[in-house]
């Protein structure tokens, strides 16, 4: 389900949740502009305000430590970029890809493995770069770019930052 999720006057994020008990949600995708709170699996307490707007009350829990990458359009747009997905939720996290060139990483907190995803993340761009996927992308432009899987929020999505900054 979706919902309204206030940030300030006059402006607000639609966010997709899963409905819990007691006026609990918990976040199901990664919210852009609605931070530092709530993050994506965040549990949280919201109170409604009307007309399905919501306000964040308190973040309950919080699974996952969080990161945002800025990645090249075209591999935030590439198939390849779903299988570097498929490898992290494999380890235990999760990921979102919105806009095509921001990419959130999601890892159970406790986890420290941030160097071995960031190495891993870089060298699947590498090899990426060097492939015919990525030289198809080139020549489509930005229409082919935003016409890709993964590219337009909602669809396949990601998860990190661009400094690599941590985001608990």
């Amino acid at each position: 389900m979706k919902i309204s999720l206030w940030i300030e006057e006059g402006m607000t994020e639609e966010l997709e949740v899963r409905p819990l008990e007691n006026d609990l949600f918990e976040i199901a995708e990664s919210p852009v502009l609605a931070g530092p709170d709530p993050r994506y699996g965040d549990i949280v307490r919201v109170r409604p305000l009307g007309d399905g707007v919501y306000e964040i009350q308190e973040v309950v829990e919080r699974p996952y430590c969080h990161w945002e990458f800025l990645i090249p359009g075209e591999y935030g747009a590439s198939r390849s970029i779903h299988e570097f997905g498929e490898w992290l939720v494999a380890r235990g996290g999760q990921w979102d890809c919105v806009m095509s060139g921001l990419l959130f990483i999601h890892l159970p907190t406790g986890d420290e493995s941030i160097e071995d995803v960031k190495a891993e993340l870089e060298a699947r761009w590498k090899v990426f770069e060097r492939s015919e996927e990525y030289a198809e992308l080139r020549r489509l432009g930005p229409h082919g770019v935003r016409d890709r899987p993964g590219s337009s929020r909602g669809e396949s999505r990601l998860n990190a930052r661009a400094k690599g900054e941590e985001r608990a």
